[in-house]
């Protein structure tokens, strides 16, 4: 009989064999020979086990604890929690209410949110800074298309800013009358 178990075990397992050599190289070091018999019950490897028994048994599992992302606001440091892990809608996944300056885009609401306060970069109270927008860029090298000399925000020319936020200079062509 424990030969017959031996053989089944053995071809159970051959596509471990190369893990079992050194755990039975390990065993036979300490001390056990690989013809010993068993000294408990015989297991028998190819049987499969009864499923149903561990299924039937009931386990007291406690609900997970409250957290932001759950779904419900539930904490203290919660604006508010849909359940989801995305930045650009309503919701952030730190549970905050999206706003501008978050450094999230909120989608159909902004067009950029570079996270910060500093309104003369490109990104000023989450729209794309521009030329005639009333706040001068000062992020940009001097040369760059895009540089403001100055940005007055309105279309005048004659008021010492042009359209093109550069500064009106003899020979640009405008007349700058009292300037």
């Amino acid at each position: 009989m424990f030969s017959q178990k031996k053989t089944a075990l053995k071809c159970l397992i051959s596509p471990l064999s190369n893990h079992l050599i050194s755990l039975m190289s390990i065993s036979l070091s300490m001390g056990f020979s690989a013809c010993d018999e068993p000294s408990g019950p015989v297991v028998d490897m190819a049987t499969p086990i009864d499923q149903s028994r561990a299924l039937d048994q009931e386990f007291d599992i406690a609900p997970p604890p409250p957290r932001c992302g759950d779904g419900v606001i539930n904490q203290p440091t919660e604006a508010c929690d849909d359940g989801n892990r995305e930045d650009g809608d309503d919701c952030t996944q730190q549970c905050q209410e999206s706003r501008c300056g978050d450094g999230y885009l909120h989608q159909g609401v902004e067009v950029c949110d570079d996270g910060n306060d500093i309104t003369s970069d490109a990104c000023n109270t989450c729209e794309f800074a521009t030329c005639g927008d009333g706040v001068m860029r000062t992020d940009l090298p001097l040369f760059h298309t895009d540089f403001e000399e100055c940005d007055d925000g309105n279309q005048d020319d004659s008021d010492g800013c042009t359209r093109t936020c550069k500064r009106a200079i003899c020979g640009d062509g405008l007349l700058q009358e009292g300037v």
